[in-house]
C-alpha cells in the first residue's frame, strides 16, 4: 500500500518565502518601462507681409501631449540669410546664437501648464525677399510621433505694403428705437483705399440689451453670425443672458466701396432709456492707414411707442438700402 508523506509545516513556510523571494528578485532584475512623450511644434510669423526695414517676429511654440515628461528638450532652429538675428528669447532655458540657432529648454512636463515651451526669434529685414524659418525640436525621451516634431513659417518681404482706410459711419439708424417692439439698426462701413481690404469684419455690440432679445443679423455681403449659432443644450441657455453681440464676415472690399450690416432685435427696454451701439471694423490681411476711425459708440434713444399717424424716426429702407450713414459714406469717396 501506497502511504503519501506530510509534509511539515515549517517546510511549507519555508518554500512560501523562497517563492516570494525569487518574485520580488525577478521584479527587480525586470527593466522600467521606457518615457514616452510626444512633442509638437508650431511656428508662425508676424507681420504677414512684413516691409524692409519692419520688425520681423518668428513664434516658436511647443507641447508636450505626454504621456511623460521630455527631458532634455532642444529646439535646433535654421535662421533665414537674408536677415539678420536682433534676439531670441525663450520662456525657459538658454539660446545659443549661430547659423543654427540652438535652444536648449530642458524639461518639459507633460501636465499643464508645464506642458508648454516657446521661443521668440526677433530679426531684422533690410532686403526685399522670399523667406522661411525651420525649426525641429529634439528630445533624449523617445518621442512616440515624429511628424509633429518639425515646423517651418515663410513670409515675404516687400519694398511697402498698400495700405485701405476702413471706417464705421459715425450714424447708426434708426436715430432712435420704440419701446416694446422690433428695432432693426442698420450700420455702414466703407473702404476708402487706396488698396482692397480683405477679409474685412464687423462686430455690433449692443451693451443693453441680451441675446435673448436677438433676432437676425444680416449684410449686403458675407454670412453674419452670433453665439446662438454655435451653442448646444444649456449651453444656450447661458448664451440667452450675454450681451448681444454679432460678428459679420464681409470678405473682400475693393478700394472705394461701401457694405451694410443689419441687426435686428427686441427691445425690451422702457421707454426714457437707452441703447449703447459699439462698431468695431477690421481687416486681418490688409493693413489700415487710419485705425481711428475703425470703431464708433453711438447713443441710441429708446422712446414711447407711437400712437396711430405718429411715423417712426428716420426708419431704415427695407427694402435695401438706407438713409442717412449712406450719405455720409457716399461724401467720403467723392
Amino acid at each position: 500500500m501506497h502511504r503519501s508523506r506530510l509534509v511539515p509545516r515549517s517546510a511549507i513556510g519555508w518554500l512560501r518565502g523562497l517563492s516570494l523571494a525569487v518574485l520580488l528578485l525577478s521584479a527587480a532584475w525586470l527593466p522600467a518601462a521606457a518615457a514616452e512623450a510626444d512633442l509638437a511644434l508650431v511656428v508662425t510669423a508676424a507681420p504677414v507681409p512684413v516691409v524692409v526695414d519692419q520688425a520681423l517676429r518668428f513664434s516658436l511654440d511647443l507641447v508636450n501631449q505626454g504621456p511623460d515628461s521630455a527631458e532634455d528638450v532642444t529646439v535646433e532652429i535654421n535662421l533665414p540669410a537674408e536677415v539678420s538675428l536682433a534676439a531670441a528669447t525663450p520662456t525657459q532655458g538658454v539660446c545659443l546664437p549661430g547659423s543654427t540657432l540652438i535652444c536648449q529648454l530642458g524639461q518639459v512636463s507633460a501636465d499643464a501648464p508645464g506642458n508648454r515651451a516657446g521661443v521668440t526669434v526677433d530679426m531684422v529685414t533690410d532686403v526685399v525677399a522670399d523667406i522661411s524659418l525651420a525649426a525641429t525640436v529634439v528630445s533624449s525621451t523617445a518621442d512616440l510621433f515624429l511628424d509633429n516634431n518639425a515646423a517651418t513659417a515663410s513670409l515675404s518681404i516687400v519694398a511697402f505694403r498698400a495700405s485701405a482706410d476702413l471706417i464705421v459711419a459715425p450714424q447708426i439708424l434708426p436715430t432712435a428705437t420704440f419701446s416694446g417692439l422690433p428695432s432693426e439698426l442698420v450700420i455702414e462701413v466703407a473702404n476708402t483705399g487706396p488698396a482692397p481690404a480683405g477679409s474685412v469684419a464687423v462686430k455690433v455690440g449692443v451693451q443693453e440689451l441680451r441675446m435673448a432679445s436677438y433676432l437676425s443679423a444680416s449684410s449686403s455681403q458675407g454670412p453674419c453670425s452670433s453665439a446662438l449659432d454655435t451653442c448646444a443644450d444649456l449651453q444656450c441657455q447661458e448664451v440667452l443672458d450675454q450681451l448681444l453681440e454679432v460678428s459679420c464676415a464681409l470678405g473682400s472690399m475693393a478700394a472705394d466701396s461701401t457694405a451694410w450690416v443689419r441687426v435686428t432685435s427686441n427691445i425690451d427696454l422702457p421707454a426714457q432709456t437707452h441703447l449703447t451701439v459699439s462698431v468695431d471694423v477690421g481687416a486681418r490681411d490688409t493693413a489700415d492707414s487710419d485705425g481711428s476711425n475703425n470703431f464708433i459708440e453711438v447713443d441710441v434713444p429708446v422712446v414711447e411707442m407711437p400712437g396711430d399717424g405718429v411715423q417712426a424716426p428716420n426708419t431704415p429702407l427695407i427694402g435695401g438700402g438706407s438713409i442717412g450713414p449712406g450719405c455720409f459714406i457716399q461724401a467720403l469717396l467723392l
